[in-house]
């Protein structure tokens, strides 16, 4: 081989590498940008905390696509949901202070 083609298989498997890690961030952002409306869709009375939450989670993990299930694990979207449910409530505290 000379240097050319190798030159090209490197460059060719990095370019899908850089491919595969903007896709994983995009995957990421979309999932951060869905926990609130997964949240909202799971906020229903007559249900605790946890079902909320890991309805919430579940409906979450349905977004994310195969090819990145096993980059994106349960623990991550817990994290992200988590982050957003906190988010929630202290805007919610931040608006009851106002009212008063």
């Amino acid at each position: 081989m000379n240097f050319e083609a190798i030159l090209s298989i490197i460059l060719a498997i990095a370019t899908l590498i850089g491919v595969f890690v903007s896709y994983y961030y995009y995957i990421k952002e979309i999932i951060a940008k869905s926990a609130s409306d997964a949240i909202e869709q799971a906020e229903q009375p007559g249900k605790k905390g946890e079902e909320k939450f890991a309805e919430a989670v579940e409906q979450i993990m349905n977004l994310i696509p195969l090819v990145l299930k096993p980059f994106i694990t349960k623990a991550l979207v817990e994290k992200i949901t988590q982050a957003a449910f906190d988010k929630i409530e202290a805007y919610a505290k931040k608006q009851t202070k106002n009212k008063k």
